[in-house]
């Protein structure tokens, strides 16, 4: 109540009642305007980080790659290699291939194995011994490999890997799929082994395709939903921070409706995942220059929510700046208030009241002024001054007509005497009267 009454009857806490609601709708305002001036900003800003980000890293995957298909040719290129691809069966010639992918597999831990093929005569087998027993090998088989033999009379020319080396590719890399001695995902690089143009072998070199998540997509987090995955034209996640994803085939149609968009040609867009808005960048694996089986794609997404922190935290900043600012505004409109209006008004209410109880020497004050309130009171002076001098001349006339009153009773008094005396001098002559006529 008391609070009402107070700004029922303050100017300046008047102000600051109609002040406060105004700026917080004006904060509002602000607050929706910058939102969305900068929504669009922020989207941009993410996208061009993204694109280095996911470039960045394409340029480091297809370096890698380009290593692993120098790595095979060196290997294919060997002379022990051409040399056992040419007598498979030779004990020597295996001691010394053997010794050098060994040394491979040592100097490139990351290789899941590094096998060779051998090509033979459509129909012609050859024999060799392996776990006490003798193994077939037929055309496209392992027959040398660095994971003590676990890999030997495997593969064959059906594999894509080694029928496009058969039909003259310089090297072919495959798809992704899970190792058979260890079932984490690899790819597998091969490369003809050759002697006077003929083809006489396959070098194979089978990179772990978590090393490649390891080092370069796990390290790619951004803030705290950033991260890369990668993804074939298949749809299969083939590197994912969480690896129990990697090559699963629930995430495949999981991911169904994030691949479609990539495989379309769409490189930036929004799409909720998993009830989440994200934002998703695709690059895709440079491939013109590459025998690949599929395309690559390197994807960086990140929620949109987390997009967005920048700007809520742009406009909380600008919000406790506006606020502080709006705090002082208040403070000095309400003080200057106060000062230039609420108390020398306060005075001339005092000083009207003063007045009205007839105190007309009232010292009213003015400091010169020329604003409406500086008028006010040499108005209400002027007007003080005013009723002064009109009292003052009203008392004279009072005083003047007290004095012919006093006058005019003492010339009543004496013509009530001067009359008296006629009646008098009336009855006299009633009686001289009454006198003549007895006398007649």
């Amino acid at each position: 109540m008391l609070l009402k009454t107070y700004f029922s009857k303050n100017i300046s806490a008047q102000y600051l009642a109609l002040l406060i609601p105004a700026i917080s709708i004006l904060f509002v305002l602000f607050g929706v305007l910058v939102f969305y001036m900068g929504k669009p900003e922020a989207l941009k800003t993410n996208d061009e980080m993204a694109d280095i980000i996911t470039k960045k890293t394409n340029q480091a995957l297809i370096k890698w790659v380009e290593s692993q298909i120098s790595i095979v040719q060196t290997i294919a290129n060997d002379p022990r290699i051409v040399e056992l691809c040419l007598f498979p069966a030779d004990a020597d010639r295996r001691r010394a291939a053997q010794d050098y992918l060994n040394s491979m597999q040592v100097r490139y831990p990351y290789f899941e194995n590094i096998p060779l093929a051998i090509i033979l005569e459509q129909g012609k087998s050859i024999f060799l011994d392996g776990d006490g027993k003798k193994i077939e090998i037929k055309n496209g088989n392992f027959f040398i490999d660095t994971v003590g033999g676990k890999t030997i009379g495997k593969c064959g020319p059906q594999f894509s890997y080694i029928a496009n080396v058969l039909e003259g590719k310089p090297y072919f890399i495959s798809e992704v799929y899970p190792s058979l001695l260890r079932g984490n995902p690899i790819f597998v690089v091969a490369a003809p082994v050759k002697k006077n143009g003929r083809i006489v072998g396959v070098s194979i070199v089978a990179p772990r395709m978590d090393y490649f998540t390891q080092y370069f997509v796990e390290k790619s987090e951004i803030g705290e939903t950033g991260y890369l995955i990668m993804t074939d034209s298949g749809g299969k996640l083939i590197s994912h921070p969480d690896k129990k994803l990697i090559l699963n085939s629930n995430a495949i149609e999981r991911m169904k409706p994030i691949t479609d968009r990539i495989k379309s040609g769409e490189t930036h867009f929004l799409t909720n995942f998993e009830g989440k808005l994200k934002s998703y960048s695709v690059d895709k694996v440079s491939t013109e220059n590459f025998h690949m089986h599929d395309n690559w794609y390197i994807v960086f997404c990140r929620e949109h929510e987390e997009i967005l922190e920048g700007v809520w935290a742009f406009i909380g900043k600008i919000f406790v700046c506006m606020l502080v600012m709006a705090l002082a505004v208040s403070l000095l409109v309400y003080f200057l208030t106060k000062t230039i209006v609420t108390d020398p008004l306060s005075k001339l209410t005092v000083a009207a009241k003063r007045v009205a109880e007839g105190e007309l020497l009232v010292d009213i004050e003015s400091d010169g002024s020329m604003n409406e309130v500086g008028i006010l009171s040499r108005s209400i002076k002027d007007m003080t001054i005013s009723l002064w001098e009109q009292t003052t001349q009203v008392r004279k006339a009072v005083d003047t007509l007290n004095e012919t009153s006093s006058a005019i009773a003492c010339a009543s008094g004496q013509q009530e005497e001067a009359m008296k005396g006629f009646e008098g001098n009336v009855a006299q002559v009633g009686s001289s009267a009454k006198e003549i006529s007895a006398t007649s």
